[in-house]
């Protein structure tokens, strides 16, 4: 069986199939660091991918929890202490996500570090001195 034959127009005679031009393999070849930039920046999209996932959730969950802390207010006619130190924390969490995914911080976010306490960074509430709104 004879080889293939590569009849391309404008090469003088038959060559061999594997003596062809390939544009992949005589590219030049990527640098070191630009295959460590393509890298972090592959890992950067994916994180963000997975934060906005995350913090899609937390919002929900946000969501529920004000809802919820609406009908404590309508049938005991105060909140709940808990729910509203977790909403605290919630929204925390959500400032980190979006100065994650909008590239003001490079700290990742719960899971991937620790989870915020609400007493340690205080969230403005709107309230004035009294705690009053």
């Amino acid at each position: 069986m004879s080889a293939i034959k590569n009849n391309t127009p404008g090469q003088t005679g038959n060559s061999d199939w594997n003596t062809r031009y390939d544009p992949v393999a005589d590219a030049p070849k990527p640098s070191e660091s630009e295959n460590a930039f393509h890298s972090q920046a592959m890992s950067r999209i994916l994180y963000s991918v997975l934060m906005g996932l995350f913090g899609w959730i937390a919002m929900w969950l946000f969501a529920v929890v004000t809802v919820v802390q609406w009908g404590f207010l309508l049938f005991t006619g105060q909140v709940n202490q808990n729910l509203k130190g977790f909403a605290s924390e919630v929204v925390q969490y959500l400032v980190q996500v979006l100065r994650y995914l909008a590239f003001a911080s490079d700290e990742k976010p719960f899971p991937f570090s620790p989870w915020t306490d609400s007493s340690a960074t205080p969230v403005a509430t709107g309230t004035g001195q009294d705690g009053q709104a």
